[in-house]
């Protein structure tokens, strides 16, 4: 059986090529209406120029004067001053100036942020640039505000991108960065929340990222977070005052992570669980930080005693004894002896005894 002979293509048969992309028109035209005497000719222009200022945006970027006139108009609708503020925000974005960009994107009202929690892609690097500034600014201005509360600071300079921090009002900067919190909360991002407290020292901030990490019923992770938050209060908060105020939020948040987990150690008949003691562990160091002898010497008289959960094993005693090795090693001897009096005064037992000697 013979196979069919194939045809050869003809040399008059080409290959179509693509439609040409659809030009943008320049901005030129539209820019010139906005000298013009009709406020619905402005509008118009301003409306067509916010459809093409992503593609047009270095012509626009010649009539900003103009347009941030028009921002500023009070004479001028609120429309018009919100477009015009909208497209000179785009502006100063793609001008990589992002502080000028967000005054001018939160004059153009609410509706620029209503993308924070699903921004699409063409949206995307402009929003995040702009909540980017916006907590570069809340930061600031909060630091600026707590400066010299404590005898600390920053050693920081005043400069132009403080002075247009200082130009936006607190109370846009905040509905901003509430919404952010709200963005980590929802995606469960409680390290990053906390990051943008403990930067901004708002303790309320720091004790609300805790809340809303226990309302997960998520013990590991809670336990997570409270681990962060206190490396990151002893590594990198410089104000004494503020580190003592976290300490003390994380201690209360450790010390009911550590009774939950050992009511449920009792109702289950098991020994201390991995959380239980890695609770102990964190809050006989944030007590010492915050220097509480008696909480600490309640923590170790449990572990060594074998009471810290429903039955008592080696391991609980060793945790005791480790901590006890860590206070003495802390060089804080006035703090060793206080706990050994607590010890001394609150337990008579063998175990007790012990720690007393290991503490001494």
């Amino acid at each position: 059986m013979s196979t069919p002979a194939v045809m050869p293509m003809s040399s008059n048969m080409t290959t179509p090529s693509p439609a040409p992309a659809p030009a943008v028109p320049s901005a030129a035209g539209l820019l010139s209406m906005l000298s013009e005497p009709e406020a619905a000719l402005r509008k118009a222009a301003l409306t067509r120029l916010s459809q093409i200022v992503d593609k047009q945006w270095h012509e626009v970027a010649q009539a900003l004067p103009d347009l941030e006139a028009l921002a500023e108009d009070s004479t001028e609708s609120v429309e018009v001053r919100q477009l015009a503020a909208s497209v000179s925000s785009r502006v100063f974005f793609y001008l990589e100036e992002p502080r000028q960009a967000l005054r001018l994107a939160l004059e153009s009202g609410e509706g620029v942020f209503d993308i924070i929690e699903e921004a699409n892609s063409s949206q995307k690097a402009y929003v995040e640039c702009l909540v980017g500034a916006a907590v570069d600014a809340y930061i600031a201005k909060k630091r600026s505000d707590m400066d010299g509360d404590d005898g600390t600071t920053t050693g920081t300079t005043t400069s132009s991108t403080d002075d247009d921090a200082a130009a936006i009002p607190i109370e846009k900067l905040s509905r901003v960065v509430n919404a952010m919190f709200e963005r980590c909360y929802g995606e469960g991002n409680f390290e990053h929340a906390l990051g943008l407290a403990l930067e901004a020292r708002e303790i309320e901030k720091v004790s609300d990222a805790f809340d809303h990490c226990s309302k997960t019923n998520n013990q590991m992770k809670l336990l997570q977070v409270l681990e962060f938050a206190f490396d990151s209060a002893t590594a990198l908060v410089s104000s004494k005052a503020f580190r003592f105020q976290i300490m003390q939020v994380i201690a209360i948040h450790l010390e009911k992570l550590y009774n939950d987990a050992s009511a449920s150690a009792s109702a289950s008949g098991s020994s201390m669980p991995a959380i239980q003691k890695a609770c102990a562990f964190k809050l006989a160091h944030a007590h010492q930080i915050l220097m509480n002898a008696e909480p600490v010497a309640q923590i170790l008289s449990k572990l060594l005693q074998g009471t810290g959960g429903a039955t008592g094993n080696e391991d609980n005693a060793l945790l005791g004894l480790q901590l006890c090795f860590d206070l003495v090693e802390s060089g804080d001897q006035s703090f060793v002896n206080s706990v050994a009096d607590f010890l001394s005064s609150g337990s008579t037992s063998t175990s007790t005894s012990t720690s007393t000697h290991s503490c001494t």
